[in-house]
């Protein structure tokens, strides 16, 4: 495609890079830089809206939870992704301590306001219909028993409250079908008051299938209600302390965490001028303005069905990045941080989804096929990167986030062992660490199949750039 961002000699190197770890190695050779490419690379509806605050420290939560928010709308854009149909909607949580900003996700929600408004008046309209002829029914029944009484229409509301039971949770998904789900709280206590409650025990169970969009159900015993939702389409914006996010995933073990976007909050403690600013724009303004371009937006993917596909280039990177961080992560840290680098490879495919239909929007662009953008893949790259290391950082707070047994001994054998080694050397390293053979031969089992070591002949090893990267190595 063109753009004057590939005379941009970070961008020529990044779109060359054959793996993710060439890509790494050209983002950190200039971080200073990452900032302003990363602004660059973003669609005009959100760069724009990200523009209207004045640091980092604001800008790239509103980017993580606008790019959430918009994801929501995307109900027609699909890709395959390991065989099966996928589609853009993200889960996104921002966690910080007390006063680090996180308010700044409200802004994400005002975006869609006016596509709220629009389609929660179009549904108590048909609602005063249905009672009117439902009024109607109930006199004209008495005399014609077979009249069939009038079904009552969806009501369908685009943003959620997250202070919600599991069963009209279950009903608002199914009202919602084809109309975006956007579940949002800038405290994530109402979720966990919600989740927690009495009739909100399986909101994690829903939240869990509605990610991957496996098909949720449930029946009530009260007038024989049956929902059935075959692919749920749900968006999900949180925020809280970390004591509230542990709170609300107390199990790693589930999967729920290893769902959602995680960006951690500036925890400097720094005063910031509350002084009205006159060069700044009028926020509310802005963000009524950028409201209406997502309800043009919103009508846009209305129009038809679009399928994005990826180059072999693109996926080649994708997998690059799910084999190097399994590799790093679920060998030397927890097998449990497994399921969290599978699934920011497929939040990779998601956000790069997302911002492929932006671009597509702002350039009219109508075909009902695109390939992926090549800045909206950076873009996403870039993003899931920095929240994989968030991820990892705040997994440790988890009960079940500490180093186990079996990572702790991988990290010290491959740390002792030398470049190249034999396996008669490594019993040698073991057995003066207290690891037996048994132990030993598991572990050399696992190094290799993480990329981690290669065999180089019989009971001959050698460490791999992979495990130079992981710091670990010699």
């Amino acid at each position: 495609m063109e753009s004057t961002l590939f005379t941009n000699p970070i961008v020529s190197d990044l779109i060359n890079a054959k793996s993710f770890a060439e890509f790494e190695q050209i983002l950190e050779k200039d971080p200073t830089q990452l900032e302003s490419l990363l602004y660059d690379l973003m669609p005009q509806l959100i760069s724009s809206g990200s523009m209207t605050f004045n640091h980092i420290s604001e800008r790239m939560p509103f980017i993580y939870s606008s790019l959430t928010a918009l994801s929501s709308l995307m109900t027609n854009v699909q890709t395959r992704y390991a065989d099966k149909p996928t589609y853009p909607m993200l889960y996104f949580a921002l966690v910080g301590p007390a006063g680090s900003n996180k308010g700044i996700v409200k802004y994400a929600s005002k975006m869609l306001r006016a596509i709220h408004h629009e389609i929660k008046t179009q549904s108590e309209e048909d609602f005063k219909k249905y009672k009117a002829e439902h009024r109607h029914w109930l006199k004209a029944v008495k005399e014609h028993a077979s009249l069939p009484e009038p079904q009552r229409p969806p009501y369908s509301i685009p943003i959620v409250s997250a202070d919600i039971t599991k069963s009209k949770l279950i009903q608002q998904i199914a009202d919602n079908v084809g109309f975006p789900t956007f579940i949002f709280t800038d405290e994530i206590d109402t979720l966990v008051g919600a989740a927690k409650s009495q009739y909100g025990a399986g909101i994690s169970a829903m939240l869990r299938s509605a990610y991957h969009h496996d098909p949720i159900s449930q029946q009530l015993k009260s007038d024989n209600q049956h929902y059935d939702i075959e692919e749920p389409k749900v968006a999900l914006c949180i925020a809280g302390t970390p004591s509230q996010m542990l709170g609300f995933i107390d199990n790693v073990e589930n999967g729920l965490y290893s769902r959602f976007t995680i960006l951690l909050t500036d925890d400097t403690i720094a005063w910031k001028s509350v002084a009205p600013c006159i060069t700044c724009p009028d926020r509310e303004v802005a963000f009524n303005r950028m409201g209406k371009g997502c309800l043009q937006l919103y009508n846009f993917l209305k129009r038809t069905p679009i399928e994005i596909e990826f180059t072999q280039w693109q996926w080649n990177l994708i997998n690059s990045f799910g084999e190097e961080k399994l590799g790093i992560y679920a060998t030397l840290q927890s097998e449990y941080l497994g399921s969290v680098v599978k699934r920011h490879s497929l939040m990779i495919v998601k956000l790069a989804m997302v911002i492929t239909v932006l671009k597509a929007f702002e350039t009219n662009k109508t075909s009902d096929k695109l390939y992926c953008d090549e800045e909206a893949f950076l873009a996403a790259l870039i993003l899931i990167r920095k929240s994989l290391l968030c991820s990892v950082e705040f997994f440790e707070q988890f009960n079940t986030g500490k180093k186990t047994p079996l990572a702790k001994n991988n990290t010290l054998l491959i740390t002792k062992l030398p470049t190249e080694f034999s396996r008669f050397e490594a019993v040698s390293i073991a057995a003066v660490e207290r690891i037996s053979e048994r132990t030993l031969d598991r572990a050399l089992e696992q190094l290799v199949s993480a990329g981690l070591l290669i065999k180089s002949g019989h009971g001959k090893y050698k460490k791999t750039d992979l495990a130079v990267r992981a710091n670990v190595a010699n």
